[in-house]
């Protein structure tokens, strides 16, 4: 029950950080709002990485993985394909930088995609190495 719940959680933070990433140049407090919220995004994931291990569940182990796999690699095709519009119209580099935004949500609200491509890759790496400590018991 109360994976389901940070579950929950996890998708509405989600949301919100999709909303707050569409934010154009936040300044004051709401750049600090943003921050923690992107930060507390990965708080979700964190606590039900903790709970697979703990319970050996492969089966929540996998959803992370898939969710960090997903989440990573569009973010960097989406990022490269930006970076290789350069010459198109402007239109087509906004459309992939909306969409980079609501797909990397904690990326835009963080303001800066390298720490959310990191705590990806850690949500990804732990649950490789999670799924490996459940398959030897």
């Amino acid at each position: 029950m109360e994976k389901t719940i940070v579950k929950i959680f996890w998708a509405l933070l989600f949301l919100v950080c999709a909303g707050m990433g569409l934010v154009p140049e936040p300044q004051g407090a709401v750049s600090g709002l943003m921050l923690f919220l992107g930060i507390l995004f990965f708080a979700a994931p964190g606590y039900l990485l903790v709970k697979g291990w703990m319970d050996k569940d492969t089966r929540l182990l996998k959803l992370l993985r898939n969710l960090s796999l997903l989440s990573l690699g569009l973010s960097v095709i989406l990022m490269v394909a930006n970076f290789l519009c350069v010459l198109a119209p402007q239109w087509v580099g906004d459309a992939l930088y909306w969409t980079l935004a609501i797909i990397g949500a904690p990326m835009a609200c963080l303001q800066n995609p390298y720490v959310s491509l990191f705590l990806w890759a850690v949500v990804l790496f732990a649950s490789l190495e999670g799924m490996k400590e459940a398959k030897k018991k």
